[in-house]
C-alpha cells in the first residue's frame, strides 16, 4: 500500500470516528448522569482477581497490553486502547468464545477462548474490573455501545473496530 492510500485510509478512519462520536457518543453523554461504577464492589473487586489470574498475563497487571516478536500483541485494555469502542456484549463474546482471523487473510487465532475456564459471572466480573479503571468519561461513552433498542451503535462499533484494527495490524506488519 503506497503512502498516498495510507494516509486516505487513515483520514477516513478518522471522519469515520468524528462521525459515531458526533451522532452517537455525544448526545447521549449529555443526557446522562454521572454512571456508577464502584471501584469497591464486589464485583469489580472479584474480577481483580479474575483479571489478574487469567488475564495480565497477556493484557498486563496495568491493562497496557503486550508485545509480541512481530511487534504487535494483545491490546492495551486501558483508556490508551479501543475496547471501549466495543458493546459489553461483544467483550463478553470476546472473552468467551476468543477472536480468530482479526487480521485479514489469517485464521490465527488473536486471543483464546476462556468458555472452559471462566464461567459468565467470572467474565463478566473481569469486565467490570476493567471498565472500573476507565475514566467517567470514557465509560460513558463505551455504554452508549450498549444500545439493546438498534443496530446502529453495533454497526458503528464494527465499523470503527474494522477501521482501528486494520489500521494496527497493517502498521505491525508492514503491508
Amino acid at each position: 500500500m503506497t503512502d498516498r492510500r495510507r494516509a486516505v485510509a487513515t483520514v477516513i478512519a478518522a471522519a469515520s470516528m468524528a462521525v459515531v462520536v458526533s451522532v452517537i457518543v455525544v448526545p447521549r453523554l449529555r443526557g446522562a448522569s454521572q454512571l456508577a461504577y464502584p471501584e469497591s464492589s464486589a464485583l469489580v473487586r472479584e474480577g481483580a482477581e479474575v483479571y489478574a489470574s487469567s488475564c495480565a498475563s497477556c493484557h498486563g497487571a496495568d491493562l497496557r497490553g503486550g508485545v509480541s516478536a512481530q511487534g504487535f500483541g494483545p491490546p492495551p485494555l486501558d483508556a490508551a486502547g479501543h475496547a471501549w469502542l466495543h458493546s459489553d456484549t461483544s467483550l463478553f463474546r470476546m472473552v468467551k468464545f476468543g477472536i480468530t482471523g482479526c487480521q485479514s487473510g489469517t485464521s490465527q487465532v488473536q486471543m483464546p477462548s476462556f468458555k472452559e475456564q471462566l464461567d459468565d459471572r467470572s467474565i463478566l466480573a473481569a469486565l467490570a474490573f476493567i471498565k472500573s479503571r476507565w475514566s467517567v468519561n470514557l465509560r460513558g461513552a463505551q455504554d452508549a455501545f450498549n444500545d439493546s433498542e438498534s443496530d446502529t451503535a453495533e454497526t458503528q462499533e464494527a465499523v470503527l473496530c474494522t477501521a482501528i484494527c486494520q489500521s494496527l495490524s497493517s502498521r505491525a506488519t508492514g503491508r
